[in-house]
């Protein structure tokens, strides 16, 4: 079953209004209405990291919200490896760009910290929030990340559960083959550290290398930004330790045998009931 065309939307409990009806409000109506240019009744995936992903049909759409009624679930929620990103925040649209692809790249919590060389300041939240998001709706993932407020990164540390590994990008190129750090991790729960733009302080290194959860990595001879020295790491941890290894069916039967959407695009008209 091909989603190319068909929009995901994130579905929260309350949104719920029947056993079989959701209502969303005029954001996303507008988004179904003016980028979509959607009508009754296309379809649309409606998903949580509770219940699943399910067909949907548009019942009503309106300037001020939209109703959907359910139909079959097409892919159930899996077991997903916790692995939390911890990074300094860096210039807005480059937070944002980390931010989407860590999403894409199966992050499940974000931790940023703050500095002795962290330059920017201020990092919003509920708008990171809304980046991951969108992420998530575009790369099929069923969970949104949490997101944490920002946090002195000793403060973080001293609180941290020594059994997960915190695998350390050292800038200086001294840190274990990356590939040998993950060796015995497959399924436990992983967290990466990227730091600042000017890097981190002497202090913070030296509080870094005393702790025995933190494995200092290399990233090759090349110095890398923030958001690139984040998005190699996860591609590595994803490829050696991850759920590289599974796929994303592209079609999945349904309990009573039919399928969800057929190919030819015309929708199934037998619709059913959840519980989200």
């Amino acid at each position: 079953m091909s989603n190319k065309f068909i929009p995901r939307l994130h579905v929260k409990k309350q949104e719920i209004i029947s056993d079989n009806e959701i209502s969303m409000d005029r954001n996303v109506a507008h988004y179904l209405r003016t980028v979509m240019r959607f009508d009754l009744p296309k379809p649309v995936f409606l998903f949580n990291d509770t219940s699943g992903e399910f067909s949907a049909k548009i019942s009503e759409l309106g300037k001020n919200g939209v109703i959907f009624k359910f139909g079959y679930c097409i892919r159930k929620v899996k077991p997903t490896t916790e692995l939390t990103l911890l990074f300094a925040p860096i210039s807005k649209e480059r937070s944002r760009f980390m931010i989407e692809k860590a999403t894409e790249l199966g992050v499940s919590h974000f931790r940023p910290v703050m500095t002795d060389h962290t330059n920017a300041t201020k990092l919003t939240v509920p708008k990171s929030l809304s980046h991951a998001k969108q992420a998530v709706e575009q790369c099929e993932r069923l969970d949104i990340p949490t997101f944490d407020q920002p946090e002195r990164i000793l403060r973080v540390l001293k609180n941290w559960s020594s059994k997960v590994p915190l695998l350390y990008c050292a800038e200086s190129g001294e840190g274990a083959d990356l590939t040998e750090a993950l060796e015995g991790l497959k399924g436990s729960a992983i967290a990466v550290l990227v730091g600042p733009e000017g890097g981190f302080s002497f202090e913070e290194d030296e509080f870094l290398m005393l702790k025995d959860f933190v494995v200092p990595v290399s990233l090759g001879p090349r110095i890398m930004r923030a958001e690139t020295a984040a998005i190699a790491v996860l591609s590595v941890v994803q490829a050696v330790v991850g759920d590289w290894d599974l796929r994303l069916n592209d079609a999945e039967e349904r309990e009573d045998g039919g399928s969800f959407v057929d190919n030819s695009g015309e929708e199934d008209d037998d619709y059913g009931t959840i519980t989200v």
